[in-house]
């Protein structure tokens, strides 16, 4: 919660290492684009996270 009128949400997604990670970045980029929710400045960072044991975190925020 906050009085704020506007809010930043962050998300992780994780992908397999045997996954397009270019693909993921892209299809998550066009799914803000789609979302008229979604300030569009500024723009969405997509970046790669964390490498982990079984994934490839990304963050979207």
């Amino acid at each position: 919660m906050t009085t704020e009128p506007i809010q930043r949400v962050n998300l992780n997604i994780g992908i397999a290492y045997g996954d397009d990670s270019n693909k993921t970045q892209e299809v998550m980029k066009k799914l803000y684009e789609l979302d008229s929710r979604i300030l569009k400045d500024p723009e969405v960072y997509v970046a790669i996270e964390q490498l982990e044991d079984s994934s490839i975190n990304f963050t979207y925020y």
